[in-house]
């Protein structure tokens, strides 16, 4: 009787918690660190599709698609380009823990850029959010750093996110 009470126990405890949520690696961080490294060169370069082929699916659904997506992040360059936008450096720092949202897989990859439009420097302290499907070893990727203005919107992007996961922080400052 006392062993049956304990295995229902822990498989309660286990259906609680869910499968445990597999931690990244060495090799997994230098792939989140090149991707994201990846995406900011493409937007430098104005490669419009491989920011898309780099971005969640989640961010294709709030725009109506994958091509209305690529269409704005074109609009988006082409706007950046006239205004005569570069990164000029960018650190990207390890990624945190990974933590189940929903379906989801997903960590925070904390970056600083120092971005240059026409004569004035910003400082803009960010970070992209890493998504993968649960078992799958593909990661993409969307912007946490206006997410992180708009919780509501985070959380119904990725329900079943904890929401008392700390996120990294957001600022943007001028530099000389």
């Amino acid at each position: 009787m006392k062993i049956n009470r304990l295995l229902i126990t822990i498989v309660l405890s286990l259906y609680s918690f869910g499968n445990p949520v597999p931690q990244l690696d060495e090799t997994d961080i230098v792939l989140l660190k090149d991707d994201v490294s990846l995406l900011i060169e493409s937007l430098n370069k104005g490669d419009a599709r491989t920011i898309t082929n780099l971005t969640h699916e989640l961010a294709y659904n709030a725009l109506g698609g994958k091509e209305a997506f690529y269409n704005v992040t074109q609009k988006a360059i082409q706007q950046m380009q006239e205004a005569e936008t570069n990164f000029l450096k960018v650190s990207i720092d390890d990624p945190s823990p990974v933590y189940r949202a929903g379906k989801y897989e997903v960590c925070f990859i904390p970056m600083t850029s120092l971005i240059q439009i026409k004569t004035y420097k910003l400082e803009n302290v960010g970070f992209m959010v890493g998504i993968k499907n649960i078992g799958n070893q593909v990661w993409k990727y969307i912007d946490g750093a206006s997410l992180a203005k708009d919780l509501k919107l985070l959380n119904k992007l990725l329900p079943g996110l904890d929401p008392n996961i700390a996120l990294p922080p957001t600022s943007v400052k001028a530099v000389e």
